[in-house]
Order: C-alpha cells, then structure tokens, then sequence
C-alpha cells in the first residue's frame, strides 16, 4: 500500500529547528534581577508543550480578556510548524519554590526574518523593563539565526508597544486596515532591519 503524505496528521515527534539551534544561546542568558521583588528569580527559557495552556491565560490577562490565539491555534503551531520560536520569562519564588510565566515572545523563523506574533507581559509585571528585554532578545537571535530583519503588526491604539517598538529600531512599513477581528482596528506593520 502507498503511503500518503497527510499535512493535517500531528506529528508525534516535533523537531522545531529554529528553537534547538537557539537552545545554546538562550541557555547562556542569565538570570533577570528584580530589584523591587528581591525573592523572586527571573530567567527566559525556550517554551515546553506544557506551556501552552499558561500561554494562553496569559495573553488572556496581557490583552485584557480578547484571545488572539485559542489553545487549540498554540498546539496546532506546536505540532505543526517546525519553524516556531517561542520564548517565556518564568518567575519563580524562592521562599516557596514555585514558578509561573509571566511573559511570552513567539513566532516563527523565515527565510529571510523572523516574526513575532505576540509579545505579551503579565500586567502585574508590566513597567519592569521585561518586554523591551524580551524584544532585545528576539533581535539578538535574529540575528545568530542570519535573518535581514524583523516584522510585527501592532495595534494603531497600542502607543506604549509601538514606543518600545520603535526604540529598538522598527520602522512603520505598512498599514492594515479592519486587521484585528474584535474591533476591526487597523494594524500598524512594523520591520526591524538587521
């Protein structure tokens, strides 16, 4: 019997290329220090299958409600597209030994750059310096990965984002209008060249 490639049939095992040629660099980063919360240790690690569900409480929380992504759109990706990058900031006490993710950057490796999908820092967490880190980081792997350039969509109404955005280097390439489904708000393009 001829076997038939099926492009909807999960993988069992998922190589994602992107994220294990990364692993070295990502592993190397050291730990975030919080100054105002002097027990809580920071660290950005690669994202595990068993991060999903936190992922999605957690643009849940960062977009105040609205779900860009359902747990089914993150283990679709996860399954499917070799080419993610997902990257978390986990906190962990250390008076209790428990961690929980508090930020997120995903997307994808291209052929000529990458793309972040979602950006996101749990709102407690927010005015630390952790998304502009995150994004520093997203850039400097671009960069070992020899991708030209970076691109986003932003919402036009999110200002503090496009601040952050715009400080690392992004330029507004294009404007796409009625992009965000729960409003029909316009979505800035943004590219970051290399």
């Amino acid at each position: 019997m001829k076997r038939v490639f099926n492009p909807f049939k999960e993988e069992t095992k998922v190589r994602h290329k992107a994220m294990i040629q990364i692993s070295p660099y990502i592993d190397s980063l050291a730990l975030i220090r919080q100054k105002k919360q002097k027990n809580i240790q920071c660290r950005v690690r690669l994202a595990k299958k068993t991060d999903l569900q936190a992922l999605v409480q957690l643009e849940q929380k960062g977009y105040a409600g609205y779900i860009a992504w359902d747990l089914s759109d993150f283990e679709r990706d996860w399954h499917r597209n070799p080419q993610i990058l997902y990257l978390v900031i986990e906190a962990k006490d250390l008076a209790t030994d428990k961690s929980k993710i508090i930020g997120m950057i995903t997307g994808r490796c291209l052929i000529n750059n990458t793309h972040i999908s979602q950006l996101v820092i749990d709102p407690e967490w927010q005015s630390h310096g952790l998304g502009s880190y995150l994004l520093k980081i997203w850039l400097q792997i671009s960069r070992e990965l020899d991708r030209k350039s970076v691109t986003l969509e932003v919402r036009e109404s999110n200002t503090h984002a496009q601040k952050i955005y715009y400080q690392q280097g992004f330029v507004l390439e294009n404007k796409k209008p009625f992009y965000y489904e729960d409003n029909g708000e316009t979505a800035l393009f943004l590219r970051c060249h290399l």
